[in-house]
């Protein structure tokens, strides 16, 4: 699950549309006139009945289309630059139709001011003013309050987005327990975690070596496997030296996702998403791309110039290697169309029906196969691949895409050098 922007706009009006005194005209009742409301948004959006804290939103939306997808695509540093100033000009305007528009602020204040140690201090002081005005917008709807494992109402989620962006630069700050702190307070807000709590705290539990920390969200979850935990585990037996178990785990993840080859070869770092997590697939290429990004707070550890003994570890695992040069002759043979391509939509696999991640080895098998994770299946498959994106946005790191480049990313790693919290 992650949050989308196009999606959580039509959850906005649809509460209006289904609020506002007008709209059962020309319908028989109030079911048809609820009805008609997805074809009227498909339609014509701007024409539904709306106020200027919908209309900023909107704003906030067309920026994060290009903060989140556009720009990380873009040919040329010009293109970005003049990408980014059309997404500045959207979040300008949104704060002035609705200074408690709170993602448009949040965004704004992270592009001017690039420092983590500011950023932090900004989102800190902020917090609870931002979280006592969303509790007033939502109080205003008079909607019924969210019940068991529902999720907390669409107009609270701004809150929810703002700890997120606490949560993740006081990780990459190197201040894992504050940043585990705000990541329990996401999670008792909202059990499920549309934002991605769960995600970041897992990385936090490595940076602190807790192996029962790490166990224990995995189990609050139910145990879901994503790229994320996935890899923490990896991280985390590397980190008390068993090695058999680390490499156990990683070989698991080459199986279960395309492309993981280059992915985890490359190690490429893009920036963080604006909105909240880059949109993904479940159990897509683009799934393990994001995760091994946000990793570079525990793959640099020796910094920018440097290639930790984990980063070269995984990168340079024969299993990894063989499957990323399966994937390049995969590549290659799309290229001179004796293959067709992939369709991303389906997880990777091949149209001609061959799986993507079947036997990355031409039938000569694995270095450990018939071995999954410790304590895991063998075939190490996800649950489904659920649309992350919807169609708004691409994710990163599919077929031709960043994935594809060289080791090495943007820098921004972790601004210390060991696995230790602060005093």
């Amino acid at each position: 699950m992650v949050m989308i922007p196009r999606a959580e706009d039509f959850e906005r009006l649809a509460i209006r549309w289904a609020d506002a005194p007008h709209t059962s005209d020309g319908y028989p009742n109030i079911v048809a006139s609820i009805s008609a409301f997805p074809e009227l948004y498909a339609q014509d959006r701007d024409s539904l009945p709306q106020n200027d804290s919908d209309r900023a939103f909107a704003l906030v939306c067309r920026a994060c289309d290009i903060l989140d997808d556009r720009v990380m695509f873009a040919q040329t540093d010009e293109d970005a630059d003049r990408l980014t100033k059309t997404a500045c000009g959207y979040l300008g305007e949104a704060v002035k139709l609705d200074p408690q528009c709170f993602d448009a602020v949040r965004i704004l204040y992270s592009m001017e001011h690039g420092t983590r140690d500011v950023m932090v201090s900004f989102l800190r002081e902020r917090a609870e003013e931002v979280c006592g005005a969303c509790e007033t917008i939502a109080a205003a709807q008079n909607l019924p309050a969210p019940e068991g494992r529902m999720s907390v109402s669409v107009y609270m989620r701004p809150y929810l987005r703002w700890l997120f962006n606490l949560a993740n630069e006081e990780l990459n700050c190197g201040r894992y327990r504050r940043s585990l702190e705000v990541c329990e307070q996401i999670m008792d807000l909202d059990a499920p975690d549309l934002a991605g709590a769960r995600l970041v705290a897992a990385y936090d539990f490595v940076k602190l070596e807790d192996p029962e920390g790490l166990a224990e969200l995995i189990a609050r979850f139910d145990g879901k496997r994503n790229a994320w935990f996935d890899l923490s585990r990896v991280f985390m037996a590397y980190k008390q030296f068993r090695l058999e178990d680390a490499a156990s785990i990683l070989h698991e993840v080459v199986r279960t996702y395309p492309g993981a080859g280059n992915t985890l070869s490359a190690q490429q770092e893009v920036l963080p998403g604006a909105f909240c997590h880059l949109c993904y697939q479940e159990g897509s290429a683009d799934e393990l791309f994001v995760a091994v990004s946000e990793a570079a707070v525990i793959l640099d550890e020796c910094g920018d110039d440097e290639e930790s003994a984990l980063s070269a570890w995984i990168a340079d695992d024969p299993f990894v290697q063989q499957a990323r040069e399966a994937e390049d002759a995969e590549r290659d043979l799309v290229a001179t169309g004796a293959l067709r391509r992939r369709d991303p939509r389906r997880g990777g696999g091949l149209e001609n029906g061959t799986a993507a991640n079947d036997d990355p080895f031409g039938g000569k098998g694995s270095p450990d196969a018939g071995k999954g994770a410790p304590g895991e299946p063998s075939d190490g498959s996800p649950d489904g691949h659920a649309p992350g994106a919807g169609g708004e946005t691409g994710g990163a790191g599919t077929q031709g895409g960043p994935a594809d480049a060289g080791r090495g990313g943007a820098g921004g790693g972790s601004d210390d050098a060991g696995g230790s919290d602060e005093a």
